[in-house]
């Protein structure tokens, strides 16, 4: 399996990409240093279709190297051994840089106000519903005349899951939010009504 490949399957797993993330950056540059240089690829916007040296540099093979060594067997769900678990704080910042690519005024524009990130939101949560309704058919035997595949629909869901978390944390970040802090006090919340010993603790 080529890096390529191995990014494509990392989509949603986001502790993952973040571990991989300065082997996709030195990709990157050595891919943009180069164009600009020999420019033959448009500054490295459209990759030429005759496979010309532009994308074949050394700089660039040895960048694509590093990142296959650093992403190992990417068909596995665990992240790797040393690797930092996602944090809402982690999250909330590249997301946050992300959003101002599309969105440069972010949060303070008026591109898209409060109602569009919640429909947003709302509309990956239908589609996370959609995969669940199909998953459920399989259940209950009700496939109808179209197979249904039971891994690809958890993949599915998985994606849309994490879609909806992520424009939670937009629409939170719109208001002023803290999506960490919000979630903590909401679960500790629950658990101190119901009088469950369940906590979240808050960090430091």
């Amino acid at each position: 399996m080529s890096a390529s490949d191995k990014l494509k399957a990392l989509k949603g797993n986001y502790t993952l990409l973040a571990v991989a993330l300065p082997q996709i950056v030195a990709v990157m540059e050595a891919a943009e240093s180069h164009c600009i240089d020999c420019g033959p690829c448009n500054g490295g916007v459209t990759p030429p279709e005759d496979g010309s040296p532009c994308w074949s540099c050394g700089h660039i093979r040895a960048a694509l190297a590093a990142l296959d060594e650093q992403l190992g067997d990417s068909g596995s769900t665990s992240p790797p051994e040393g690797a930092t678990p996602l944090t809402f704080a982690d999250l909330a910042m590249v997301n946050l840089s992300r959003a101002r690519r599309w969105h440069p005024g972010f949060p303070d524009d008026d591109d898209w106000n409060g109602a569009d990130w919640s429909n947003a939101m709302c509309g990956e949560t239908g589609e996370a519903a959609n995969v669940v309704k199909k998953l459920r058919r399989m259940e209950t035997g009700h496939e109808g005349t179209r197979p249904l595949d039971e891994t690809v629909l958890h993949k599915a869901l998985a994606d849309e899951l994490a879609d909806v978390v992520i424009y939670a944390d937009l629409l939170a970040a719109k208001y002023g939010l803290d999506l960490g802090i919000a979630v903590i006090a909401k679960f500790n919340e629950v658990s101190e009504r119901q009088e469950f010993p369940e906590r979240l603790a808050v960090s430091a």
